[in-house]
């Protein structure tokens, strides 16, 4: 041990006689101080100090200088407007990163691994057709777990959501077998969610969860009027005849069937007659205890003297009475009968009405989740 000690005094005394070699911020151990001997059970607290020659390596040809580091974009978003007429200015800087085409919809997903959330948030619908109110509605297919909405945006063509939608509880395993669905309404003015406008999906066995920013071609509802991707609650039977001679629209609601619930429910059905966007009669069945496929076969009745056929629908909701099943709203599903319905069934059966005065059309209808 002694003669260890004695080389390790030589070392240290031939590099301390050169005080050039001293950096001015570094503090040296003395040469002098004793060296502790090594033992089994002493304390290993001893800290070491070197200095390693930095020396310049060329980068790979492939790689241009720079390339390699990539800010962030800014986490600021620009805030919603409800005049829109900023969101309208902005997005015509923004058109010329769309291409041809359109609409498209500008969002960026994320995953935090440590919380099990997935974030979507969306900034921008790009390029509709025309100034509306919209609201867009995610979900994730195939689980259908849940469907979250974000806030109206009102008479803008390229409407700023600015907004962030969470689904918490993920597996990042289980999030990548899942497939992002966003569905685009057009809201009337009483924010009644009206038809649908448009679609448009991400799969995310193979997207980006940083959170870049990626744009998604939106589906026109016009080209095929119903998105075969919507939720189905269930189904109900509903007959309707229009009177035009009194004036009197006949109805009735016969049965509902495969109600998707977390529960047995204790349901009842609600029927809005819709003129124009504003609802100006409403009617409300029986409750129905404990059942999933509940029979009511009770009759409706809407005097329409005075309206347009083609400015009316009839917008169905089928609630749960007891709400801790659904929510405080207690909505099951709902489906719409009229030129604008968001399903194909509600459209056909609705043109039939139209076209034969007098005679009843009977059809099945999906339940969409509210």
């Amino acid at each position: 041990m002694s003669s260890c000690s004695e080389c390790w005094n030589a070392c240290f005394s031939s590099l301390f006689k050169d005080e050039k070699k001293k950096h001015p911020e570094v503090k040296y151990m003395s040469p002098e101080a004793p060296l502790f001997p090594y033992t089994k059970d002493g304390p290993m607290e001893k800290t070491f100090f070197f200095q390693q020659t930095m020396v310049s390596q060329s980068l790979h040809p492939s790689i241009v200088q720079g390339a390699a580091i990539q800010r962030e974009p800014e986490r600021g978003r620009p805030k919603a407007d409800s005049t829109t007429e900023d969101s309208d200015s902005q997005a015509a800087d923004l058109l010329a990163l769309a291409g041809p085409g359109g609409p498209f919809l500008r969002c960026s997903i994320s995953y935090d691994i440590h919380r099990r959330v997935l974030g979507v948030y969306l900034s921008q619908l790009i390029k509709l057709k025309d100034k509306c109110n919209t609201v867009v509605s995610v979900l994730l297919h195939p689980s259908k777990e849940e469907i979250i909405e974000t806030k109206v945006v009102c008479n803008s063509q390229n409407p700023v959501f600015d907004e962030t939608v969470e689904f918490t509880g993920l597996q990042l395993n289980y999030a990548r077998r899942q497939t992002l669905l966003f569905r685009i309404y057009y809201v009337y003015e009483n924010s009644t969610k009206g038809p649908l406008l448009g679609t448009a999906s991400l799969p995310l066995e193979e997207a980006d969860l940083q959170g870049l920013e990626t744009q998604l071609r939106i589906d026109c509802i016009e080209e095929k009027k119903v998105a075969a991707d919507l939720e189905s609650r269930g189904e109900v039977l509903i007959a309707v005849s229009n009177d035009a001679e009194k004036g009197i629209l006949h109805g009735v609601l016969l049965k509902a069937a495969n109600i998707r619930c977390h529960s047995n429910p204790d349901p009842y059905g609600k029927i809005n007659l819709i003129f124009k966007g504003q609802r100006v009669a409403k009617w409300k069945s029986s409750t129905k205890i404990n059942s999933l496929a509940p029979v009511y076969n009770e009759a409706f009745h809407f005097e329409v003297r005075k309206m347009d056929i083609s400015d009316i629908s009839l917008q169905f909701i089928l609630l749960d009475e007891d709400k801790l099943h659904t929510g405080q709203d207690g909505i099951i599903g709902y489906t719409v009968l009229g030129d604008h319905s968001p399903s194909e069934s509600g459209c056909k059966q609705w043109a039939s009405i139209k076209s034969n005065p007098g005679t009843s059309f009977t059809s099945w209808h999906s339940l969409i989740a509210k």
